[in-house]
């Protein structure tokens, strides 16, 4: 990447890589202190191997939730460089390579996990017909700072954590049946970690 950074999103938008925001250091200190959240965005092409800044956001951010629907990117909350919790969704357009704020997506986007003991299991998913939030099956887990995609009609989440407790599984959900199932387990614990697919379904 052009620039270091850590506890950045990333997401797949028409077949490049996009890392957005995340933690720098500051200047001349070392080591790294995660006072700086960071506005740039940066894009990879695969095709030419190469990566190039885009607009940066808005508002700088780490550790937000960051997700790609109709040809558009969408970065939710986050915590800005003061250590404020986010609440605003950010929207990206590729197209006029321009960032702005928006209220209402026009997709279905799902959130997953919390920092309380009441949401860190709960999962939502936003419906663009009716420009509602509903509340879907529990995770498995309890976890924050997850991450999570969609691929082959389901929705995948690894990583995170929740007090002391690291989580090491690979949870797959299920939206025909309303219901998340551990598939397997990674490794070791992802805290934060970049999470992205490069084909269109996983093996069975």
């Amino acid at each position: 990447m052009l620039i270091a950074r850590f506890g950045h999103g990333s997401a797949e938008l028409q077949n490049c890589l996009y890392v957005v925001g995340g933690h720098t250091a500051v200047a001349g200190i070392f080591p790294a202190s995660p006072s700086v959240s960071l506005k740039q965005v940066e894009r990879y092409d695969p095709l030419s191997n190469k990566w190039t800044m885009v607009a940066p956001l808005r508002d700088g951010v780490s550790n937000a939730a960051v997700v790609s629907a109709k040809l558009k990117l969408f970065v939710f909350g986050g915590t800005s460089m003061h250590r404020d919790r986010v609440s605003k969704v950010q929207c990206y357009d590729p197209f006029e390579n321009r960032w702005s704020i928006k209220a209402v997506l026009g997709s279905q986007i799902f959130i997953m996990g919390g920092d309380t003991e009441f949401t860190a299991a709960s999962a939502y998913r936003f419906d663009s017909e009716t420009n509602q939030w509903t509340r879907i099956g529990d995770m498995t887990a309890k976890r924050m700072s997850c991450h999570a995609l969609a691929s082959g009609n389901k929705l995948y989440v690894v990583g995170g954590y929740f007090g002391t407790q690291r989580c090491k599984t690979l949870d797959c959900y299920d939206p025909i049946s309303d219901s998340w199932n551990s598939i397997t387990t990674v490794p070791y614990s992802l805290i934060p970690t970049a999470f992205v697919s490069t084909w269109k379904h996983l093996p069975a």
